[in-house]
């Protein structure tokens, strides 16, 4: 995929329609054609760019990741050029409609995990797993977005440094040494906020939300879970469990869905 100057040579740039900490994404439209796709704009002078394109490159191919499609470098910026996920984003259709039937939160968890299990399986640690990042195509296909985060991670290896969104962040990223089991962790947060429209960690603050990922207990058999199935407890269970030997992989959470689901 090369790097072209101009993006105005072979598209018209539309409205924005997101804005996040390192950038904005805005419609455009193919000049040839008339297709319309998604253009990620971000700032230069950031190695994370350079990293988030050759993570897209190095994962192209998979289904359930957003097709990077052309880069464009100019003096001040950059523009990925993405295909377009027209059912937006899966946070927004959390937001409008609660909690989901066990059913359709097995069947996001099931496309979800299949993709981290794939980048897992290709050497990347998403580090951002939240529903902000879980895009829909136009027939409501699970789309993972956002690699400004990732990393590339050879076997046995430990990361450092903190990151990832703090309601979905795992205990071990907080302690500062962690590996892609903080991506089943940040998965498990959004099967809990699935099945029971919460999250699992709250506070009034950052800390206070920190300090109830690294200490609170949870409770999956009275409340709100009483109407939920075993199977699904114990799955949410198994993805947020601190002992990370424990924590259940991205291969035992699909191997669970030919059991239970």
């Amino acid at each position: 995929m090369g790097r072209k100057n101009k993006i105005e040579d072979d598209y018209v740039t539309g409205v924005r329609i997101g804005q996040g900490k390192y950038g904005s994404v805005s419609l455009c439209r193919s000049l040839v054609g008339g297709a319309e796709y998604a253009c990620k704009t971000l700032k230069k002078g950031d190695e994370t760019v350079y990293r988030e394109v050759e993570i897209m490159q190095h994962l192209s191919g998979h289904p359930g990741v957003v097709t990077l499609l052309a880069v464009y470098e100019e003096a001040d910026c950059s523009h990925l050029v993405m295909e377009l996920c027209s059912g937006g984003r899966l946070v927004d259709q959390m937001f409008r409609e609660g909690p989901c039937s066990e059913q359709r939160a097995a069947n996001i968890l099931k496309e979800v995990m299949l993709v981290i299990k794939y980048c897992h399986d290709m050497g990347v640690v998403h580090r951002d797993i939240k529903p902000e990042n879980i895009l829909l195509t136009a027939s409501g296909e699970i789309k993972l977005a956002d690699f400004g985060l990732a990393m590339r991670i050879s076997k046995g290896q430990n990361l450092t440094g903190l990151a990832g969104s703090p309601a979905y962040v795992a205990p071990e990223v907080l302690l500062g040494r962690y590996s892609e089991k903080a991506d089943i962790w940040s998965a498990g947060v959004l099967l809990h906020a699935l099945l029971v429209g919460v999250l699992p960690f709250k506070g009034d603050s950052q800390e206070a939300v920190f300090e109830a990922i690294k200490n609170s207990k949870l409770e999956f058999q009275t409340g709100m879970w009483e109407s939920i199935s075993k199977p699904a407890r114990d799955l949410v269970g198994r993805m947020l469990t601190r002992d990370i030997s424990a924590r259940i992989t991205a291969d035992e959470v699909l191997s669970k869905f030919m059991v239970d689901y």
